[in-house]
């Protein structure tokens, strides 16, 4: 939930609702004041639109011309609620108009089709031509979390979306169309895959846990005397732990 890499321009993903939007727009802010040819790019579902942080960040974003692009991954579902159960309209789209920016409703289940719209959008933030919204119509196949109980939707409903829109499938078949994909190659592809993530996951569990001071570790871009009471507190805790543990 907390993935982050900085390196790679990935600012981390937030469990708060609609919080990766300002997050976002800070980014293409710092872009601007700067100079930098960045873009700063969210990530939000249809559950989020009605944050109000995010309309605050969206309007501001708009104001000032700043480059972002705002991506909502409108799945139907927010956690429980069905889309038409929170939202009076039929496209979250027509909400940009409301900014003055301009939006774009793509098929979510296309991966080419999002591609180019978000590639469109970047090059016209990078250009100075501010911000745009991108709604992209999709599905969620598994629950909102796990042991989901789904009560919100029937099985048919997923069964009918897995089989016939699988964004998986659909792109596979269009590159085996397009580019002659053959049935070997993208067997091979998918077990790649399969592996870099099994072994990611060995990985992680064979890491060894941190030690607990170092949750006070890079809160602040300066030393605090707080943060290190409470650090050195930490550790001294610690320490009389293991001692009565060896008494």
């Amino acid at each position: 939930m907390h993935a982050a890499s900085l390196s790679d321009g990935l600012l981390g993903a937030q469990p708060i609702v609609g919080a990766g939007v300002p997050l976002a727009t800070g980014a293409a802010l710092t872009a601007e004041i700067r100079d930098k040819d960045w873009v700063g790019l969210s990530f939000l579902g249809d559950g989020a639109v009605a944050e109000g942080q995010v309309h605050e960040s969206i309007n501001l974003a708009a104001t000032w011309n700043l480059p972002a692009v705002y991506l909502v991954e409108n799945n139907l579902y927010s956690e429980g609620m069905s889309f038409e159960k929170q939202h009076n309209i039929d496209d979250l789209a027509d909400g940009a108009a409301a900014y003055g920016i301009p939006s774009v409703i793509v098929d979510g289940m296309d991966v080419t089709a999002v591609y180019d719209a978000v590639s469109t959008a970047r090059e016209r933030a990078a250009a100075g031509d501010g911000p745009t919204f991108i709604e992209a119509k999709t599905y969620r196949f598994r629950g909102h979390y796990e042991g989901d109980p789904e009560s919100y939707r029937s099985e048919e409903e997923v069964n009918e979306w897995r089989e016939n829109r699988d964004p998986i499938d659909t792109f596979a078949a269009q590159l085996r169309e397009e580019r002659n994909l053959t049935g070997a190659a993208y067997a091979n592809m998918r077990s790649e895959v399969v592996a870099e993530v099994e072994d990611a996951v060995t990985y992680a569990r064979n890491q060894t846990f941190p030690n607990p001071e170092c949750a006070y570790d890079d809160v602040f871009v300066e030393g605090s005397s707080d943060i290190d009471y409470f650090r050195n507190q930490r550790r001294a805790e610690k320490t009389l732990t293991e001692v009565m543990m060896y008494e």
